[in-house]
């Protein structure tokens, strides 16, 4: 059983809000013991994969900013330490920089 640890969850909460009422308690119910602890196993094993991609997301957030940041910046700034995006953005800048007339 593959997902996101929402559609996990989601599963977990319908199967044990469609369990059977135990006899003679509305406040417990019977479930499948195995199926259930699968599934916080499967929880379990997807939640630092999402962490992770979570985590990925901010830092090219927080790239694509200092990017936009350095780019409205004067050309004689150095480009901020790092590469990947922040790289590209400034190689970017300076060639659309250069290519632009002056006056207007």
């Amino acid at each position: 059983m593959a997902g996101s640890v929402e559609e996990l969850l989601d599963l977990l909460y319908t199967e044990i809000e469609e369990a059977k009422n135990a006899p003679l308690n509305n406040d417990r119910c019977v479930i499948e013991r195995d199926r259930v602890l699968d599934m916080i196993d499967d929880v379990k094993a997807e939640l630092p994969v999402e962490i992770k991609r979570a985590k990925d997301l901010v830092a090219n957030r927080n790239d694509y900013i200092a990017s936009a940041a350095w780019l409205g910046r004067d050309d004689e700034q150095p480009a901020p330490a790092g590469g990947g995006l922040r790289q590209a953005a400034g190689e970017r800048g300076r060639h659309c920089a250069g290519g632009r007339e002056e006056g207007g």
